[in-house]
């Protein structure tokens, strides 16, 4: 078997393997997708199940929000003063997870600020005006998103 048709049948078993995962769990990815949708995430599914977002603190929120309430987690917090989020959220509460083979279902999560605005953050000696571009709602003050 040459490299070529070697690395096919790799990239073959994977998606098989993303296949059979998402079938055994087809309630629940569904459920997540439809709120995600619902929420103004675009959906992908690239090997892993991707949302992707862009808008203000809300949409932020409400992403996190439903990621949660569905059984998703992850380490990473959106940084203060951050334009842009994005981490992996594995599931923790899957009925089967005594299972010895069990691996967590996991997500991808993107998210990028589109409400941004110039803010004076300072002067300098020669009286000129010095501006950022903060992102976030504009009757917010310096929080992230």
């Amino acid at each position: 078997m040459s490299q070529i048709t070697s690395k096919i049948h790799e990239q073959i078993e994977a998606l098989n393997s993303v296949l059979k995962q998402y079938l055994h769990h087809q309630d629940r990815y569904d459920a997540l997708i439809e709120e995600m949708k619902a929420a103004g995430y675009e959906v992908t599914l690239p090997g892993t199940l991707d949302f992707h977002g862009c808008g203000g603190k809300d949409m932020l929120l409400d992403g996190l929000k439903i990621l949660r309430r569905n059984g998703y987690v992850s380490r990473e917090v959106p940084a203060k003063k951050a334009t842009a989020f994005s981490a992996f959220f594995n599931s923790e509460d899957l009925p089967d997870s005594d299972d010895p083979n069990h691996e967590p279902l996991r997500v991808w999560f993107s998210f990028s600020s589109t409400v941004c605005r110039r803010v004076l953050v300072g002067t300098e000696m020669r009286e000129v005006d010095i501006y950022e571009v903060r992102c976030g709602d504009e009757s917010e003050s310096d929080e992230p998103f």
